[in-house]
């Protein structure tokens, strides 16, 4: 699918309004891997100790920019390919008064985003991209030496592609990508145990019974951070050497 067609294909699926279900999901397994995925974001801010005044690359924001975690004095840029992401990622970026930059732009190949950042966050992108190598590559392009990278994806070996999720990464094939690409892997973090015996009806009751629903997710989402292979969402953090 070339650029085009994907900027149709995510608008068009974009008209939704809540085509992700971030807010009608609050419990159960998707209300808590987006809180555990936020959870581990924070962490590995917190240990990188970005100075005021850093400059910021959000790669693929989607309608919440990762800027909105982020406390006054930085210099944030967000983008996406859909035009409809932008509207909603700036007009809740508006109603909590921060200032963030947004731009319509190509999450693989962008063209409109100039400089070296401090920080590249690219989170929940690269399985939606068709050549995740050129992506990572620009991604790096655009990275102070030293700066760091931090990515979350769907791990290929317990996920399962489709029609939005096109390019599935195995821990090995996107650690290969990253070191290819002069990066240093400093930490790999699992959200989410993939469980196959937890069939849908399993799912729906937890959902119905958000204390309980909490309480379990909880346990196994924090068990499986330190076991990123058993996990169907991983988050990496790397730093730039070359």
């Amino acid at each position: 699918m070339d650029r085009k067609k994907r900027k149709q294909f995510y608008n068009q699926i974009m008209q939704e309004e809540d085509h992700y279900r971030v807010e009608e999901q609050k419990h159960g397994w998707v209300g808590n891997l987006h809180r555990r995925q936020l959870e581990i974001y924070n962490e590995l801010l917190e240990k990188i100790q970005l100075k005021k005044g850093c400059r910021v690359l959000d790669v693929g924001c989607g309608p919440y920019s990762i800027g909105e975690f982020f406390p006054t004095g930085f210099n944030i840029t967000a983008f996406d390919l859909s035009e409809k992401n932008i509207q909603r990622a700036r007009a809740n970026s508006r109603n909590k008064k921060l200032k963030i930059k947004f731009l319509v732009d190509d999450a693989q190949e962008p063209k409109k985003i100039k400089g070296a950042f401090d920080l590249v966050f690219a989170g929940e992108i690269i399985e939606h991209l068709p050549n995740p190598k050129i992506a990572v590559k620009n991604w790096a392009r655009l990275l102070k030496k030293g700066g760091f990278l931090i990515v979350s994806t769907p791990n290929a070996s317990i996920a399962k592609a489709s029609e939005e999720h096109i390019s599935l990464q195995s821990i090995k094939s996107l650690t290969l990508l990253l070191e290819k690409n002069g990066f240093k892997i400093l930490e790999k973090h699992g959200v989410a145990l993939g469980i196959p015996g937890l069939n849908p009806f399993g799912r729906i009751f937890l959902e119905w019974h958000s204390g309980i629903s909490d309480l379990f997710f909880e346990k196994i989402m924090k068990s499986v951070k330190r076991k990123p292979e058993w996990a169907y969402d991983v988050i990496y953090l790397a730093k730039k050497v070359k």
